[in-house]
């Protein structure tokens, strides 16, 4: 009996070890991601890039001095200079006023169609797997909406509406939200048939629960990716729409209608087209680094060596520090 009693004794020490082991390896898990997002640069190049864009778009209209819909024709077409950092239209008016204004269109509906698609294509990526006839309707509207080109999509959809910003944002919603329900359906089809969603079902937790408490967390890291990429996409879009006049209304500006303002006169005043659109290109550039950095870091399998080999050299001296 005491030997059996000495036996489980002398064994505590070893399972409290490997607890603290385990724990070492846990907190190693939950910092991995912040130390690979700081050697990413791709991450950090993109996300100053994005705030300098925002700031120019918050920050612009009260700094420029001048009124975006301010008509003066005595400075028409003035090239840029001191008095007007991106020069002057066709009515006179300062273009950094007007594409700061237009930022914030462009911007505002980026953010809001990536969360109005992310959050309609994550619901019904979730639950459309649960019934066979749902999930079969389901996926056949995505592959017809998926199937059209973006941009024709969002301009028949723009165009039944309603020309305005809200409407704009709509449109380009039912765009990409289909491409969420897929990826978010996929992975959802993955992970209901791992061991742990089977204990959880044979110990009667609700499929609700299941579905947003266990299987959600697993999918975040891809819809963040995704999220970034339809940010740049439905700017870019965007611009496409307004540049052909479906887009947002005049005189409210964007950057897309900016660039088709000064498309005329490109030899003569070449700064109405390179302003917004040297803008545009770097928001879409930069939320495209920070979607590739953030894929990088959350897919072990698209990380440089150097970074896997540091973090498991990391994780070992953890170990060994835990069995001292």
């Amino acid at each position: 009996m005491s030997s059996t009693t000495t036996g489980a004794n002398a064994g505590a020490p070893d399972l409290n070890v490997k607890g603290l082991v385990g724990a070492d390896m846990s907190k190693a898990g939950q910092r991995r991601p912040l130390r690979v997002f700081l050697d990413q640069p791709g991450i950090l190049i993109g996300a100053f890039v994005l705030i300098l864009v925002v700031l120019l778009a918050v920050v612009g209209p009260m700094i420029s001095g001048y009124d975006a819909y301010t008509i003066d024709p005595a400075s028409r077409y003035q090239a840029p200079s001191a008095a007007h950092w991106f020069g002057t239209d066709s009515f006179g008016r300062d273009v950094f006023t007007r594409v700061a204004l237009g930022g914030v269109n462009s911007l505002t509906i980026g953010a809001l169609v990536t969360v109005i698609s992310v959050l309609v294509g994550t619901v019904v990526g979730l639950y459309s797997p649960s019934n066979r006839v749902i999930d079969a309707i389901f996926m056949r509207v995505t592959d017809g909406l998926i199937s059209f080109p973006a941009i024709l999509l969002a301009m028949i959809i723009t165009l039944a509406l309603g020309q305005s910003t809200v409407n704009v944002a709509v449109a380009l919603s039912f765009v990409f939200a289909p491409t969420v329900a897929r990826v978010v359906r996929s992975r959802v089809l993955v992970e209901r048939e791992l061991s742990y969603v089977e204990v959880l079902r044979s110990q009667g937790a609700p499929t609700t629960r299941i579905l947003w408490a266990n299987i959600l967390p697993n999918v975040l890291a891809l819809l963040i990716v995704q999220g970034t990429y339809i940010f740049g996409e439905a700017v870019i879009i965007e611009a496409g729409l307004s540049f052909v006049g479906a887009g947002v209304p005049q005189p409210e500006p964007s950057w897309g209608s900016l660039v088709y303002d000064g498309r005329s006169v490109l030899q003569t005043a070449w700064w109405l087209t390179a302003a917004p659109g040297s803008i545009l290109a770097l928001t879409v550039l930069a939320t495209a680094l920070i979607g590739d950095g953030i894929r990088d870091a959350y897919d072990p399998s698209f990380l440089p060596a150097g970074v896997v080999l540091r973090f498991r050299r990391w994780a070992k001296k953890r170990a060994k520090g835990g069995n001292r």
